[in-house]
């Protein structure tokens, strides 16, 4: 071993010998912290956390993205059959975009890229085949793209042209797509991707695309082809749009006079769809216009000239061309339900009483007001208004738990708090008392053997349960052995035997007194009011 080694070593068990067992504890404890800490930390620097980088996929695909992986060194692991890859989390966008660059991953499916490569002996009928394939793979990718759809197949049957109308046969297409988990599609949606598909097959109806999902649910209907079908649904939305929008009109003012959940309205629309034009042309006898006048004279021999006025009158005409809106208004049903509230007898339904009962002419006066709100007319509508209590037994059920759950998480919540206030007080007291005892040890420690009595009976630490010395003994024999240490430090010669002696003597009164300062000072701190009664009764005393 190395000389430098061998000293290192022995000044640090030296050290070690000479602390304290209260010292040699607390190092203890510091270095196994610093080690357990130092552990953890290496731990976590070493462990590796995956994130997904593709899921899904193909075992071809799969099997392309893991051989790119191992190009570029880049740790990776494989889980759910090996469908899904994972890589580091810090590194997921940056393979992401390598991988695009590659045009990895491909999605399964072959698109435009197939004639990339030529081959010139390829017959017209391979021909047509991969053009049947690029157009299938293009549509799945594009229909791929919708955030609901997680994978998608579109099938194609296109028909050879014939020269004669009678001899053609409409091209078809199937598209089959698995939704995403807890995905749905609207059924626009569904239209949007029907008429995608139809636009992009030359001569492909929208009638002729039958879309499916992978439990075999029909989700395309063909009644959005049908002009009355589709008229009729839309009748039948904008109906409802307006019932709506006339319910929530009413609706929200209500509820603003009772309070939420006080009253219900419901309101029926009929619309009429009819599309009228009309044309009237009106004529006025009584209002008439000059638009000609024609005057003839003739002469003649015997009678003279005469004269022959024919005058042209133009008769008022007033024509109108009138179309009537499309789905306007032609009867509303208006129902109206209000709770009345508690009455005198108390409350309603065993609900807690809220405001004051209402009248009957304060039901007339509301009614009245919904019948502005929603443009009642007398002649055309109908309106119906009760007054019933509400069952609201579900309501106060629902209140109860909910109550009952805040109260919970309120005392819990007091509960923890208390608990981790209590905790930190029991644990600051208990390393106030383990430092005041590592340092009350080495105080004890570094007196003299003599000064070192315990509390019981005044006996020595090292004599408990035996007779001790007494103080003078101990004083005595505290001063040979300072005087054989003096003389070992020294040396002979230097100071004679009653030098030595005296030199001891003064050693010890000066760490007597300064003991006996400390024990005064930690007297002060530990008792400062017996302190003061002491100062006082000395005083008093003089």
């Amino acid at each position: 071993m190395p000389e430098w080694l061998t000293k290192i070593l022995g000044d640090a068990k030296t050290r070690w010998d000479e602390m304290t067992p209260n010292k040699k504890v607390a190092l203890g404890a510091i270095a196994t912290a610093l080690l357990i800490g130092s552990m953890l930390l290496l731990w976590n620097m070493r462990h590796i956390r995956y994130e997904t980088l593709y899921a899904n996929m193909d075992p071809q695909e799969a099997s392309a993205v893991v051989e790119q992986l191992k190009v570029r060194d880049v740790p990776y692991r494989l889980t759910h059959g090996g469908r899904t890859i994972e890589v580091p989390s810090g590194r997921v966008y940056e393979v992401r975009l390598d991988m695009a660059s590659q045009n990895l991953p491909r999605g399964g499916t072959v698109g435009y890229e197939i004639f990339d490569k030529t081959n010139l002996g390829m017959t017209d009928f391979l021909q047509k085949v991969n053009y049947h394939r690029a157009l299938e793979g293009e549509l799945t990718k594009t229909i791929m793209e919708l955030r609901e759809v997680q994978a998608a197949r579109v099938h194609l049957v296109i028909p050879e042209r014939r020269l004669f109308k009678e001899d053609r046969k409409n091209p078809t297409a199937s598209v089959l797509l698995k939704l995403s988990s807890a995905a749905r599609l609207n059924q626009r949606q569904i239209e949007g991707i029907t008429n995608l598909v139809a636009s992009s097959v030359e001569g492909l109806a929208p009638e002729h695309i039958t879309i499916v999902d992978y439990n075999g649910n029909l989700l395309s209907s063909h009644t959005e082809n049908d002009p009355l079908m589709q008229l009729s649904a839309h009748q039948l939305a904008l109906q409802k749009q307006v019932e709506g929008y006339l319910e929530q009109k009413a609706q929200s003012l209500l509820d603003q006079v009772l309070g939420p959940r006080k009253s219900l309205v419901r309101v029926g629309a009929t619309l009429d769809f009819e599309q009228v034009e009309r044309t009237i042309e009106t004529y006025d006898p009584d209002q008439t216009v000059l638009r000609s006048e024609e005057r003839v004279e003739k002469n003649s021999g015997d009678q003279g000239t005469t004269e022959n006025t024919v005058s042209n009158y133009e008769v008022n005409r007033t024509i109108e061309h009138i179309v009537e809106a499309v789905g306007s208004i032609k009867s509303l049903s208006v129902a109206l339900v209000i709770d009345p509230g508690p009455d005198a007898t108390g409350a309603v339904a065993g609900a807690p009483p809220v405001g004051t009962s209402l009248s009957k002419q304060d039901i007339e006066h509301l009614g009245e007001t919904v019948k502005k709100a929603v443009g009642f007319v007398a002649e055309r509508d109908a309106f119906q208004i009760t007054s019933m209590a509400f069952n609201t037994s579900e309501k106060l059920a629902m209140q109860k738990e909910l109550d009952r759950a805040a109260q919970f998480n309120l005392w819990f919540g007091i509960a923890k708090r208390a608990a981790i206030g209590i905790g930190a007080v029991v644990l600051f007291f208990l390393l106030k008392r383990f430092l005041k005892r590592v340092v009350h040890g080495e105080v004890q420690t570094a007196r003299p053997a003599y000064m070192r009595r315990t509390s019981q009976g005044g006996k020595t630490e090292a004599g408990k349960g035996m007779e001790a010395a007494s103080a003078d003994e101990e004083r005595e024999q505290f001063i040979l052995d300072e005087l054989a240490r003096m003389q070992n430090e020294e040396g002979h010669g230097k100071l004679e035997k009653g030098l030595w002696r005296e030199e001891a003597k003064s050693r010890l009164a000066k760490e007597e007194s300064s003991h006996v300062l400390r024990r005064v000072k930690e007297m002060t701190e530990e008792n400062p009011e017996d302190t003061a009664k002491l100062i006082r009764s000395l005083l008093n005393e003089d």
